[in-house]
């Protein structure tokens, strides 16, 4: 998601409200008898109280913001926390079919992931990297993960995939998959 943003200006605009905030505290509270030592401590109380304010905001706060502001979906990106159901269709060594799984996907401000079980294997993400098409603005997820059959006579393989938004259905992902093991299909996703 902070991949999704302007990062130089963020920063500043961070660092300019951090800055002010602080002065604005030490205004209102400062006392002309302090030391310079109590002036720090002062200061450093400020700066901790700050601190924890943009660590609940970056951890909790921006989903409580995505649903007061949905535009933020569109502007940003959308929030795809949540359990979604998967239907994988496969092909691999002239074969091919059809397989269920359920898929969650954490995201936070800072990160997102993606996990996948199903009743032959289960994989987890290695990187997943969120991202907006630079033409249309469609959100992308890119998905790098290694999966691990079941069958403990089977090797486990690395992935990848590309999911996209659904343009008509916002609550589906829908893309194309490569493995190392020399299989490929897609993946269709829909929030539950």
């Amino acid at each position: 998601m902070i991949n999704m943003l302007p990062l130089g200006p963020l920063i500043v605009g961070v660092s300019v409200a951090y800055t002010a905030m602080t002065l604005i505290l030490y205004l209102i509270l400062q006392n002309e008898t302090d030391t310079l030592i109590e002036q720090i401590i002062f200061s450093a109380k400020g700066a901790a109280g700050l601190n924890l304010l943009l660590f609940l905001f970056f951890t909790f706060g921006w989903r409580k913001l995505w649903e007061k502001l949905p535009i933020l979906n569109k502007l940003i990106f959308p929030d795809l926390n949540g359990t979604w159901d998967m239907t994988i269709n496969w092909e691999w060594d002239g074969n091919s079919g059809e397989a269920n799984a359920t898929a969650i996907i954490k995201q936070n401000f800072l990160s997102i992931s993606m996990e996948v079980e199903s009743d032959q294997s289960d994989s987890e993400s290695l990187l997943a990297k969120a991202k907006k098409d630079p033409e249309s603005g469609r959100p992308i997820l890119y998905y790098i993960y290694r999966n691990t059959p079941k069958d403990a006579k089977k090797p486990p393989y690395l992935g990848t995939a590309v999911l996209k938004l659904g343009l008509i259905n916002p609550e589906a992902l829908e893309g194309n998959y490569y493995t190392d093991s020399n299989s490929f299909g897609r993946y269709h996703l829909n929030k539950i």
